[in-house]
């Protein structure tokens, strides 16, 4: 590649930044809005397995007003609203609505309260799942975040995961209406009936197990005191996700488009790339390494400067006038 290509490239990549850093607060704004959007969509399904876009068809204003409000509130706020939402979705169901609404306020009190930052992976699972990019989670937070970020992801496989089950206890529960009071039978019963529908599906299970070892490794192989070790990370964190999904689906025997998967690895790896590009572009012909010490220490210190472009020099032409031709 041609250095003048890559300046203009560079210069693309100043002139972007410059620009989201100057409407900072419209983009955030607008990434939030795009979550609640996605994450509303979500929610909005759950208690209708067969309707795929008929509740969001019919009142699409709804979710336009519940994003927003995802776009304003506090993130503890909106994940209490979830909550309501969902139990409102399944209120057909009582004994079901009871046993997720708990689970789901568990996770908020428990986890989310004490850890916001790392919790965002929540929702950025289930939006990924959404886009069909979930590949691109794990390698982010590796790249990015610590490996306390594993428990998000987990979290949001598992919500993810459990979708399907809680559509097919919906629809078993609408087929038997007879015993239409609550009781503590009807309430083991379900809960039986969910331990049930999770246990059987181990494939969230490897999932998440894949999905953890992506993680440690690109957290691991990215803090290495080598040259491009992010961009190695990015590999090997793609390398583990693409064997270990094929892995899995030997093991568990589901019928996973094995193309399908390289492909969403590779595109998972490629905005993986696009983010780091973002974030820092780093010269490593210009590394070295620095020693110095101090009275209690020694110190190993490496150097890699970032490609900073210099200013592009600009030629001020004075133009004379007739009347100054006219003096000389």
């Amino acid at each position: 590649m041609s250095q003048t290509l890559m300046d203009r490239i560079f210069r693309t990549r100043e002139a972007i930044i410059r620009f989201v850093k100057r409407y900072e607060h419209v983009f955030l704004f607008a990434v939030r809005l795009l979550c609640g959007l996605v994450l509303y969509n979500i929610v909005m399904r759950i208690g209708a397995p067969r309707a795929e876009v008929a509740f969001v068809m019919k009142f699409p204003f709804l979710i336009i007003l519940l994003a927003l409000s995802f776009a304003v509130l506090p993130i503890n706020a909106s994940y209490t609203l979830v909550v309501l939402l969902i139990g409102v979705q399944l209120s057909p169901n009582l004994e079901l609505t009871a046993i997720v609404t708990l689970a789901l306020l568990a996770i908020l009190l428990l986890y989310t309260r004490l850890a916001p930052r790392e919790s965002v992976f929540i929702l950025a699972t289930l939006a990924a799942y959404y886009f069909k990019i979930p590949y691109l989670i794990p390698i982010v937070a590796g790249l990015y975040y610590s490996l306390t970020c594993v428990v998000p992801i987990t979290v949001g496989v598992f919500l993810w995961s459990s979708i399907p089950a809680v559509h097919s206890l919906m629809a078993a529960g609408a087929q038997n209406q007879a015993a239409a009071s609550v009781s503590v039978e009807t309430f083991s019963a379900t809960l039986t009936a969910v331990k049930a529908a999770l246990t059987t599906n181990q494939q969230w299970i490897f999932t998440a197990f894949i999905f953890a070892m992506a993680v440690l490794v690109v957290y691991a192989v990215a803090r290495l005191s080598i040259n491009h070790s992010k961009d190695i990370a990015i590999g090997m964190g793609a390398l583990v996700i693409f064997f270990g999904s094929i892995i899995s689906s030997i093991v568990i025997r589901t019928n996973e488009n094995i193309f399908f998967v390289l492909l969403m690895t590779l595109l998972s790896a490629g905005l993986a790339e696009a983010v780091k590009f973002f974030d820092a572009v780093l010269n490593y012909q210009r590394a070295e390494r620095v020693e110095f010490q101090d009275e209690e220490n020694y110190y190993y210190v490496k150097i890699i400067p970032k490609v900073i472009l210099p200013p592009r020099r600009r030629d001020v032409r004075r133009i004379r006038s007739r009347s100054e031709y006219d003096e000389d």
